[in-house]
C-alpha cells in the first residue's frame, strides 16, 4: 500500500543508522559523509539531520521535502519537519507537521508529546484541551517522560484543573528524585481532588512512595522530612503501591520509540 511504501525508507535499518549518524557526529562530518549529490534515502535523512543541527534551516528544509515528496507518508519525515520548524521558532508552521506524523503513527507517544508541546505553545483554551487529549494518550506508553508530565501540569492549570495539575507537578518531581516537591505537590493535590476518584487514589500512592524515598535518604545521612500529614497511599499489608489509574492504561511499562527523530 501507499501508506507502507511511504513509511519502510525511515524504518529501514540503514536509514536509522544514516539518521543516527546525523545526531551523533559533528555536522561537519555527516556532510562530507553523505554527499549533496546522493540522492539516496540514507543520505538525505542524514543530511536533513546534521542541517537542522548545523542550524541552517532553509536548506534543511528542502532536504526534508525532498523526502516527504517521496516518502509522503513516512511518519518521522513529519515528524522532522516538525522538530526542524518548532526548535526554531515557526510553531505555527510546525503544528500541521506534527499533525500529520501522529495521523500516520497514532501509537507514538513521543510524537504525541511533540504535538501538544508544539499546541502549548499557542496557549490557546481550545489547543490546551486537545493537548491535555494527546497527553493523556502519551502517558500511556510514557509514563516515565517528566516533560510530558510537566506540560501535563502547564495544560490542566490553565484550564482550571488544579488538583490535577498538582497531580501532574508530583508525577514529575517522582521522576527526577525531587521527592520533597512531589510530597507537597501531592498533598496540595489530595486537597483539591475528588476523594475516592483515581486521581485521588494516586496522589496517595505518590505521597507514600515519597515518604519512603525520603526516609532511605535520612537513614543514609541524607536530607529526611518531618510527617507532613496522614497519607494512605500504599497498602499497609504489603507495601506496594496500588496501579497508578488517574490516567487511563497508566500501568503500563514504559516504552520508547528507537526510531523517533529526537535521540535518547
Amino acid at each position: 500500500s501507499p501508506s507502507m511504501t511511504g513509511m519502510a525508507p525511515a524504518n529501514g535499518g540503514s536509514a536509522m543508522k544514516a539518521k543516527l549518524f546525523g545526531y551523533t557526529e559533528p555536522t561537519s562530518r555527516t556532510l562530507t559523509t553523505y554527499k549533496e549529490n546522493d540522492p539516496s534515502i540514507e543520505a538525505r535523512y542524514a543530511r536533513a539531520v546534521a542541517l537542522y543541527r548545523k542550524p541552517d534551516l532553509p536548506a534543511a528544509l528542502a532536504v526534508i521535502d525532498s523526502l516527504l515528496r517521496d516518502n509522503p507518508n513516512d511518519p518521522f519525515f513529519h515528524e522532522l519537519r516538525g522538530q526542524t520548524l518548532f526548535e526554531n521558532g515557526k510553531v505555527r508552521e510546525a503544528l500541521p507537521s506534527y499533525q500529520r506524523a501522529v495521523a500516520l503513527l497514532p501509537n507514538s507517544g513521543l510524537i504525541r508529546i511533540d504535538l501538544a508541546r508544539t499546541m502549548l505553545e499557542f496557549n490557546d483554551p481550545e489547543m490546551d484541551q486537545q493537548a491535555i487529549a494527546h497527553l493523556n494518550e502519551a502517558l500511556r506508553q510514557e509514563n516515565e517522560n517528566a516533560s510530558a508530565w510537566r506540560q501535563m501540569a502547564i495544560a490542566e492549570g490553565r484550564v482550571g484543573n488544579i488538583g490535577m495539575a498538582a497531580l501532574a507537578l508530583a508525577e514529575q518531581a517522582m521522576l527526577r528524585g525531587d521527592y520533597r516537591t512531589a510530597l507537597g505537590q501531592g498533598l496540595r493535590a489530595e486537597r483539591l481532588l475528588p476523594v475516592g476518584s483515581p486521581p485521588h487514589m494516586r496522589v496517595q500512592d505518590l505521597q507514600a512512595q515519597a515518604r519512603r524515598e525520603m526516609a532511605k535518604q535520612k537513614d543514609r545521612g541524607g536530607p529526611g522530612v518531618a510527617e507532613p500529614g496522614e497519607s494512605a497511599g500504599a497498602d499497609e499489608t504489603t507495601g506496594r503501591m496500588r496501579p497508578n489509574t488517574a490516567y487511563p492504561g497508566m500501568a503500563s511499562p514504559f516504552r520508547t520509540d528507537p526510531r523517533r527523530n529526537t535521540p535518547y
